[in-house]
């Protein structure tokens, strides 16, 4: 009986003992101490970036939307940031799109040369999360608008890398009239009704966002901030 009573005793303290060890580390996850300023998720996304999605057609490949901005999934990379030696792993799930990403919106970086405090940090980090998410409708709406448009330019890519094959064209020529069907896409994508409504959209979102954040920082923040926001390419100019 005794035994028993031991090993009673024994499993309840074990078991009371892993909930707070639990307990413990998701606090240690979710402390503002542990933000991970250098994580994608603080790299934002605008109206730039859904054109810079659009990956044009070649000889060889069609012209298509890049499904790491699609879906998203480029939130869930290592830190991708040029030079950083775990580079590799994102560019392997981003492909073109995170090449071309302008790091200068990547306020993670910006924010990790400040003295915020951990609230700052937890605020600042919650409006970004929250951006994300209304963004990423958007993104899918983007691509979802604008599908028929590539399609179409696809029917026209492989009839013309069928006449390179039947000898009707040579690869310079093709390659000039490739040049110039992604351009003409661009631009009807560009002035497709749904993509300018989208546009405006993310541009409301991100000055939103901008001023929001401008609002929880220090009065030396806030200038160096402003500083920071003024050299980044404004899709919305």
């Amino acid at each position: 009986m005794n035994k028993i009573k031991f090993f009673s005793l024994f499993s309840i303290a074990a078991l009371t003992l892993l909930i707070v060890s639990g307990c413990n580390k998701h606090d240690e996850i979710t402390s503002p101490k542990n933000i991970d300023l250098n994580s994608p998720a603080f790299m934002i996304v605008d109206y730039t970036d859904v054109s810079n999605a659009i990956e044009d057609a070649t000889i060889e490949t069609p012209m298509q939307m890049n499904t790491s901005l699609v879906s998203y999934s480029f939130l869930n990379l290592m830190d991708g940031r040029p030079g950083n030696n775990q580079m590799i792993m994102p560019m392997l799930g981003g492909g073109r799109w995170l090449q071309l990403f302008d790091w200068g919106k990547d306020v993670g970086v910006f924010f990790g040369r400040l003295q915020l405090t951990d609230d700052q940090k937890s605020k600042i980090k919650d409006l970004v999360t929250a951006y994300h998410e209304s963004i990423k409708p958007l993104v899918k709406e983007f691509a979802g608008a604008n599908q028929s448009i590539i399609d179409d330019a696809n029917v026209k890519r492989k009839a013309i890398a069928d006449d390179v094959k039947a000898g009707k064209l040579t690869r310079l020529q093709a390659a000039e009239k490739i040049k110039a069907l992604n351009e003409a896409t661009r631009t009807a994508i560009e002035n497709n009704p749904v993509s300018k409504t989208i546009k405006q959209k993310m541009c409301d979102l991100r000055s939103g966002l901008f001023a929001k954040i401008g609002q929880l920082l220090t009065a030396d923040q806030l200038t160096k901030w402003n500083n920071a926001i003024s050299k980044m390419k404004n899709p919305c100019q």
